[in-house]
């Protein structure tokens, strides 16, 4: 099945060990040096809510009296917003013919949800995907990077990026669309067909018991050694691509963070769990600096 192949690639990552007490902590790390502490929270890039998390009165009350909110990417700055419209732009037909050869059950599907029928197969695999790992959460609600980014807003704290992706994320997402409008002949119906057995499939394996253990194991915050259960399934080529790749993203949060760090006393970082844990990890990058960093409690 053509979506639990991309889940799991995509989701693999974050991969729990089963087994191990529930913990009263979240990934929360608290960084201190010369004085000053700063939060670093590792996130899942879900609709996760704040309240959902352990110590989350702890985490509001830290990101709330913060002094700067370090984000991967804010969704709320106008090239953002910009970024957003071209996505769905992107997902768009351009006679909504693709929606009319769907099979009538998985068009009354997409009908239920109240998704358009004017969308290109790329648009309907990639609502799909969201409606089954997330259902109607995917629908609208925040992931909760965003949300953290609103309460910041709300606060009237600043906010600044951690990364430059928005070249990059459309370049690949100009890709994925480029490869469904090469489709043709026996390879765009068999396409079509994965689909709709996808979609015939919904109520049985979405959402993907991989992704519900990874949001569990994150609430919960179970041992994890997901980083290298990952990269066990690559190949050499692809490990060290994606090792460089992370390594590159992390090098530059910590060259922002410490510019910041000479202004202000009470940084607050939120970004993918995946950078904070694993080999040449943030944390292990700020510990080389000189800085001091544990994982929270509620108690503590």
């Amino acid at each position: 099945m053509i979506f639990l192949v991309f889940c799991c690639a995509f989701y693999g990552a974050y991969a729990a060990e089963e087994g191990g007490s529930k913990a009263e902590k979240p990934y929360f790390w608290k960084v201190e040096k010369e004085g000053k502490t700063s939060y670093f929270l590792g996130t899942l890039h879900t609709p996760i809510t704040i309240e959902e998390l352990p110590c989350s009165q702890k985490i509001q009350h830290l990101l709330k009296n913060s002094d700067l909110v370090f984000i991967e990417t804010d969704s709320f700055t106008e090239e953002q917003k910009e970024f957003k419209a071209l996505k769905e732009k992107m997902k768009l037909s351009k006679d909504g013919s693709e929606f009319k050869i769907l099979r009538p059950a998985t068009q009354e599907f997409f009908r239920s949800w109240g998704i358009s029928e004017n969308l290109n197969l790329y648009g309907y695999a990639s609502v799909f995907r969201r409606l089954c790992l997330d259902g109607e959460k995917s629908l609208g609600h925040f992931k909760l990077d965003e949300a953290i980014t609103n309460v910041a807003y709300a606060t009237g704290i600043p906010v600044r990026e951690l990364d430059d992706l928005y070249e990059y994320t459309i370049a690949e997402m100009k890709k994925r669309l480029a490869a469904y409008n090469q489709l043709s002949g026996f390879k765009l119906q068999m396409e079509i067909d994965l689909l709709n057995q996808d979609v015939l499939q919904f109520s049985r394996n979405c959402p993907p018991k991989i992704y519900t253990d990874l949001i569990d194991s994150y609430k919960s915050h179970r041992r994890t050694t997901y980083v290298e259960q990952y990269l066990s399934r690559l190949t050499p080529e692809e490990r060290e691509a994606w090792l460089l790749e992370r390594k590159r993203r992390n090098l530059q949060w910590l060259s922002r963070f410490e510019e910041a760090h000479k202004d202000h006393n009470r940084i607050f970082i939120t970004g993918g769990l995946n950078h904070f844990i694993g080999p040449s990890s943030f944390i292990d990058m700020l510990k080389d600096k000189g800085y001091t960093a544990k994982l929270v409690t509620c108690e503590n």
